[in-house]
């Protein structure tokens, strides 16, 4: 779940072409920003992050929060 994280707040996944309106770039973003809630759950279930990981989630999730301009939820192809 760490390298999962890890993995998911980058430019490849929460980033992903971030100015773009792109509708692949738009999903994969919103469904990376998705993706971590479990990991956070899980992490206050039972620790497991470090301090440090659990702040770059943090960090990252408010910064994609504050970046992501397309909020147009339902898309008749993909749900």
């Amino acid at each position: 779940m760490r390298h999962v994280a890890a993995r998911l707040i980058t430019q490849d996944y929460l980033f992903y072409r971030i100015e773009s309106n792109a509708l692949q770039a738009v999903l994969l973003r919103s469904f990376s920003a998705l993706a971590l809630a479990p990991v956070v759950l899980r992490h206050r279930e039972r620790a497991f992050l470090s301090p440090a990981e659990l702040s770059a989630i943090t960090d990252a999730v408010a910064s994609y929060a504050g970046r992501e301009h397309i909020f147009t939820g339902y898309h008749s192809e993909y749900g």
